[in-house]
């Protein structure tokens, strides 16, 4: 399943995608709902792909916490194909000239490789991007969307014991997030 969106440059949003095994995804635009306040832009762009990754894992973590939930123990195996597939987002967005590809593109193969690595047997993805952000705001809207789209708040609050995150930055401040999830 492949989702597109064009994004006018000087908006401010986060566009995201949830998959577990072969359900349908939802997207939302949680940016632009009536009464959300919009992160604020700054010329201080998001650089640091690692610095992102931490931060998303370690909200996550905070959210899962404050549930009453165990939090996710890091799995670099997950991270790596989770930062594959950031990467594949953000070139298909140079290639097409759209400012933000979201999708879970070649999922299927994505979890069969995995499980073949000998990876966790049960699997789940959220992929989002943002655009526009203050770095300091990009892991914070990120996580916030996720836990505000149903989808995402399955799959952030399930019974999963690890999680990797893949984060690709590419033109104009555009932030590629993608999430997989494990369990036994």
């Amino acid at each position: 399943m492949k989702f597109s969106y064009l994004i006018p440059p000087l908006v401010c949003s986060a566009l995201l995608a949830s998959c577990a095994g072969s359900k349908p995804t939802r997207q939302i635009k949680p940016d632009v709902l009536p009464g959300r306040a919009v992160a604020p832009t700054s010329p201080r762009v998001a650089r640091n792909a690692s610095l992102i990754q931490q931060r998303v894992h370690e909200g996550i973590n905070r959210y899962r916490i404050s549930r009453g939930l165990e939090p996710l123990s890091h799995n670099t195996m997950l991270s790596s194909a989770s930062r594959d597939h950031s990467s594949y987002m953000k070139d298909a967005s140079i290639r097409t000239n759209k400012r933000m590809v979201i999708s879970h593109d070649h999922f299927s193969a994505r979890m069969n490789d995995i499980k073949q690595l000998g990876g966790p047997p049960r699997l789940a993805e959220n992929v989002a991007a943002t655009s526009g952000l203050a770095e300091e705001f990009v892991a914070k809207t990120i996580v916030q969307s996720w836990v505000d789209s149903k989808g995402h708040h399955k799959n952030l609050t399930g019974n999963y014991n690890s999680v990797g995150t893949g984060i690709a930055i590419g033109p104009n401040n555009t932030v590629f997030a993608t999430q997989i999830f494990g369990g036994h």
